[in-house]
């Protein structure tokens, strides 16, 4: 019987642990996290997915995720076209305001296969999202701009809101011990700072798979792990349906979730304090009311700061094999960690990448 450990309850930790368990029926699954929902850095996240939250660092294998992410989200929400919160999949509108002269070619080349659709807005749709010419040069960081001066991008992308997501991908690995597909599903609350620690002579594992995102700076270790603090507001506007998103270094996105608002966030390379800064409310506020001004003298409800795991170079998912005292053989890990911004649009096409790898590199040293 095959035995894993997965580190990591976010959202790669858990898409993972799931594909793993689908490829690998009756396998026994432990996943070791020091938070689990709604603590995770996951949690914070936008939830964005489609095309134009790639860009031109993108390589082909990253597209690659996020369409196989865009193709289940679309498996999702036909088996079960509730917008529910059972769901935590809502298919929603994107509009993407930006200057006509800084336009990102190379995301566009992607549009049709990762979103649902895509075209200019009409000039209705412009006006019924509010744009004022005047308020975008703060945000498009331009003087002088007027209507002519922006674009719009209409979208038909997917937002995942982690706290309902979370949860029920949690609740399918439940599931699946339930009907006994997952022979022994174990949850651990702890931190770990060096594998050795799942790997005592008590227990071991034919694979470790390693989704603990920051925690990879000192795990692994890897030095281009990097912190990226991202302060964002919650707002009582549940009249703002449509995604909104500014495509300019400041990237600025309204997003709408299930039952309440994202604004922000910021994007600050190298910080991970996590204390809310007052300098960078008012500059959320002041952005986000210029690219919606729908919201002007909305109710903040809570201000919060998020860390994603950044790294520079991009992700990393591939198999190490490490030796430890207790196994007689190198054990391997796969690695699966550093997607920044980006955890959300890539994260089930990399579990599923994550569980071929288990499959060819793993199951050697199963027991089954």
């Amino acid at each position: 019987m095959a035995t894993f450990c997965v580190i990591g309850a976010g959202v790669i930790g858990l898409s993972s642990a799931l594909n793993i368990a689908k490829q690998c029926r009756g396998c026994k699954m432990t996943i070791i996290s020091a938070h689990s929902s709604p603590d995770t850095h996951s949690n914070h996240g936008f939830g964005i997915c489609g095309a134009l939250h790639m860009d031109k660092y993108d390589s082909p294998k990253y597209v690659k995720w996020a369409k196989l992410t865009t193709q289940y989200l679309r498996r999702v929400m036909e088996a079960n076209s509730s917008e529910s919160a059972e769901n935590g999949v809502r298919e929603v509108s994107m509009y993407v305001v930006r200057d006509k002269d800084g336009q990102n070619e190379y995301a566009e080349t992607h549009l049709f296969e990762i979103s649902r659709f895509s075209r200019p807005a009409t000039q209705t749709e412009r006006q019924s999202i509010g744009l004022d010419a005047k308020e975008l040069e703060y945000v498009l960081e331009r003087k002088d701009c007027c209507e002519d001066d922006v674009s719009v991008l209409k979208l038909g992308n997917w937002v995942i809101d982690p706290d309902y997501y979370l949860t029920r991908l949690l609740k399918e690995l439940k599931a699946m011990e339930a009907r006994n597909d997952i022979a022994q599903l174990r949850l651990i609350n702890k931190e770990i700072s060096d594998f050795s620690d799942v790997m005592g002579d008590a227990v071991m594992y034919d694979c470790i798979i390693n989704c603990s995102g920051l925690a990879s700076r000192y795990l692994v270790p890897d030095d281009k792990v990097v912190p990226i603090r991202g302060q964002y507001l919650i707002m009582d506007a549940s009249d703002v349906t449509d995604l909104i998103r500014s495509d300019c270094d400041r990237a600025t996105f309204i997003c709408p979730m299930l039952d309440k608002v994202k604004v922000g966030p910021t994007h600050q390379v190298g910080r991970s304090d996590t204390a809310v800064d007052p300098n960078d409310t008012r500059e959320l506020l002041r952005r986000c009311e210029s690219l919606c001004p729908k919201l002007r003298n909305r109710r903040i409800i809570k201000e919060a700061v998020g860390i994603r795991p950044g790294r520079i170079g991009g992700p990393r998912l591939e198999v190490e094999f490490r030796k430890f005292p207790s196994s007689d053989r190198p054990v391997p890990i796969i690695h699966n960690y550093g997607h920044a911004s980006k955890g959300f649009v890539q994260h089930w096409g990399c579990a599923m990448e994550t569980a071929e790898l288990v499959m060819k590199y793993a199951i050697s040293n199963a027991k089954l």
